[in-house]
């Protein structure tokens, strides 16, 4: 299916692929530099080797859509994705077929995560959340979905060493709409988030 939603503003670009398509089909739209394949070639599952393979490919068209080449991305010590020889921060996120992609024009840290909205949230969920985000959930599946996803978005932006995603990381109530706001906080440093639903996901990402 290729670029499933696109939203290119003055500070970022935004991009969700739905993968459909087969693992030659990305190589022929993505040629990996020798350091990429180093990389690569630690992949040993072809279901990972496609969502890498999407995501270079989606990072590569949304910087097309300015006019900019993509040098190449490679994944630092922490696993956080970075572009070869261009100061833009981005941040990449998979899920079953889809492929979510944010990439910063102002050199602000990022973060976005894409989820299958399951029961099995429902099991860790107490583990995660504050009493006061268990509370704002109640028994909303979809709810508790964008608050795990909204914590791993904030944890992309800071890669520190063990945070503690109830402790550390923590969400604003929010009301639940198809499309929204709320606040994150990692402990006195607050960031705003977008949220998306639709069909069976839920997209959450910082605005930078």
């Amino acid at each position: 299916m290729g670029i499933f939603k696109t939203k290119i503003t003055d500070n970022y670009l935004l991009g969700i692929w739905k993968i459909e398509e087969s693992l030659d089909f990305f190589h022929q739209k993505y040629e990996l530099s020798a350091q990429e394949l180093t990389q690569y070639s630690q992949l040993r599952h072809e279901e990972k080797q496609i969502e890498r393979m999407a995501g270079r490919v989606l990072i590569k068209e949304l910087l097309s859509s300015l006019s900019q080449t993509c040098y190449g991305v490679l994944n630092n010590e922490k696993g956080k994705p970075y572009l070869i020889d261009q100061n833009y921060e981005l941040s990449i996120s998979h899920s079953k077929e889809y492929v979510a992609v944010i990439i910063s024009l102002n050199e602000e840290a990022v973060g976005i995560d894409i989820q299958l909205i399951e029961e099995k949230i429902s099991f860790v969920a107490p583990r995660l959340f504050t009493e006061q985000e268990m509370n704002d959930c109640q028994t909303s599946l979809t709810k508790k979905c964008l608050y795990w996803s909204a914590k791993e978005a904030l944890y992309k932006i800071h890669q520190r060493k063990q945070l503690n995603f109830k402790k550390d990381l923590k969400i604003s109530p929010f009301e639940l709409k198809k499309e929204g706001t709320f606040t994150g906080f990692l402990q006195k440093k607050s960031h705003n988030f977008l949220y998306q639903v639709w069909d069976n996901y839920v997209l959450v990402y910082s605005i930078p």
